[in-house]
């Protein structure tokens, strides 16, 4: 796709969690403090489709998983350390850790072929957000005596009504269709994410 696009500049891509009412207030609290991220990031994937997607379904569905490794590990992959391997077809588990310039560590799980959930972390010096599931956030903390600190953020209310993500989503499109300042999600961005996939898997 991406040789295939001349103009690659005026394709965006709906990846719809980055816009999740969780993803965005976890990404506040979190930019707030410097300091090494510990990111973990749990995925399940069932191949019970036809051929061509099962072939495929960690870029087909895996994707929404792992672009939360875009979205909060910062500078660039440097290392990467495969500790259980992708098998085609069978229950097993993947695992591997991404190493960042940042310092930043991503551990991305997959449970193949059995029951399991979704969800993020990500760990901070004397705190950390939790999205299980994705659509929800708690924040846990550390004060300056040690003691622990929970809470839960709530849901923006458009999250409810709507499906999660799409209302802000739609939001940020109108301001690209406008020529104002947007977050919508490029094609290069959206590319990163396939590579870290591939890095994954392949």
């Amino acid at each position: 796709i991406k040789n295939f696009l001349k103009n690659k500049n005026n394709i965006y891509v709906a990846l719809n969690r980055r816009f999740y009412s969780s993803t965005l207030e976890a990404k506040k609290i979190i930019d707030k403090k410097n300091g090494k991220r510990f990111i973990k990031i749990t995925d399940q994937e069932t191949q019970k489709f036809s051929k061509l997607i099962n072939d495929n379904l960690m870029y087909a569905n895996s994707i929404h998983l792992v672009d939360y490794a875009s979205i909060f590990a910062r500078g660039k992959l440097i290392k990467i350390k495969k500790l259980k391997k992708y098998q085609k077809y069978k229950f097993h588990e993947v695992i591997v850790k991404l190493f960042f310039s940042s310092k930043d560590e991503v551990l991305y799980y997959c449970n193949w072929n059995s029951p399991g959930s979704w969800s993020v972390s990500i760990t901070q010096e004397n705190q950390r957000c939790e999205m299980k599931p994705l659509e929800q956030l708690t924040f846990e903390k550390f004060d300056k005596n040690r003691k622990l600190t929970r809470s839960k953020i709530n849901m923006n209310i458009k999250d409810i009504q709507y499906k999660s993500g799409l209302y802000c989503l739609v939001e940020e499109y109108i301001k690209l269709i406008k020529g104002k300042k947007n977050n919508i999600t490029s094609f290069d961005e959206y590319f990163k994410t396939m590579r870290l996939i591939k890095n994954i898997y392949e």
